[in-house]
């Protein structure tokens, strides 16, 4: 298990705002190249417009975080709230509607990936990885995990990394996004 916090991050920007890489597969591939076999971000829409740069041969998954976005898909209209997950193929052309920040999971055809939400209230969620990559991400709730018997704050704007069988304990209130890589 490991953590990513905020200042790990690589934040470039892009024609519609800023973008903050949280995680990229392999590490020493670059998105600009669009050499990786998976890339998760967060990122800012700073337009009321803007256009998606084309991912021939990925599939994006991308969900609001903090406001409502809408998205239109080779003309099919598609309206997120926060924490809903939309999968598309990455060479559509998309058009973004709304100012927000997002989250996103960019992988290559041919890998299994899957990204979506979990709610957390006071009860605790026992986690454990069952693909061979798991990014858990805390947006902004008041989250606690527990690995192997040691209990630490699950920061604001971070992530957790697990391999495959790893398990944590979460505790706390809020929303958290799972992406699973195999």
């Amino acid at each position: 298990m490991r953590e990513i916090f905020e200042n790990e991050f690589v934040t470039t920007t892009w024609s519609g705002g800023t973008t903050s890489q949280i995680f990229i597969e392999p590490e020493n591939s670059s998105v600009q190249n669009k050499d990786f076999d998976f890339r998760i971000s967060s990122a800012t829409c700073d337009l009321d417009k803007s256009e998606f740069t084309p991912y021939n041969n990925f599939t994006r998954y991308i969900t609001p975080l903090d406001g409502n976005l809408k998205l239109v898909n080779n003309g099919n209209i598609v309206n997120l709230l926060p924490f809903e997950i939309y999968c598309f193929d990455g060479e559509n052309k998309v058009e973004s509607y709304g100012k927000v920040r997002d989250y996103n999971l960019i992988i290559r055809k041919g890998l299994k990936g899957e990204m979506y939400s979990k709610k957390l209230d006071e009860n605790e969620l026992i986690f454990k990885a069952k693909s061979k990559r798991t990014i858990i991400f805390n947006y902004e709730s008041y989250i606690n995990y527990e690995y192997k018997k040691d209990k630490k704050e699950f920061k604001k704007f971070s992530s957790l990394e697990l391999i495959e069988n790893e398990e944590i304990i979460l505790s706390g209130n809020g929303k958290i996004l799972i992406c699973e890589i195999n």
